[in-house]
């Protein structure tokens, strides 16, 4: 479980495609791969499911509020699915076309997502540099 302050509603994406496409960012697909992430590290050698969760605080004494991630309308109840080996592989491709020396990264093509973002120093795409 990640814990959020804020008040957001997350609203569920349609694929594992979707956290990588950088045109979803508004749509908080960064708290899925963070998320998606963490439950997998967590699920890794042991054979219990493990649900991602995001738990906005704020919303977590609501009637019928459930803080495992979706994927359309079906809840992720475990990452150790075909679903969650695509997230690991995307992953991996995510990470190394950032590392790669041959192209440049671009994370995003909307700069004003960069005005929030903590790594914006870090970034080549950030109008900060």
């Amino acid at each position: 479980i990640d814990y959020k302050t804020g008040a957001h509603r997350l609203k569920p994406i349609k694929s594992i495609d979707d956290i990588f496409d950088p045109a979803k960012l508004h749509d908080h697909t960064d708290y899925y791969l963070q998320t998606m992430l963490y439950a997998r590290i967590v699920r890794r050698g042991q054979k219990l499911p493990v649900a991602p969760a995001l738990l906005f605080i704020q919303h977590a004494g609501t009637e019928g509020y459930n803080p495992v991630l979706r994927l359309g309308s079906d809840y992720i109840n475990d990452v150790a699915t075909p679903d969650g080996d695509h997230f690991v592989r995307r992953f991996a491709e995510k990470v190394y076309e950032i590392f790669d020396p041959a192209t440049d990264f671009v994370s995003t093509g909307d700069l004003s997502l960069c005005k929030t973002c903590p790594y914006a120093h870090l970034c080549k795409t950030s109008p900060a540099q």
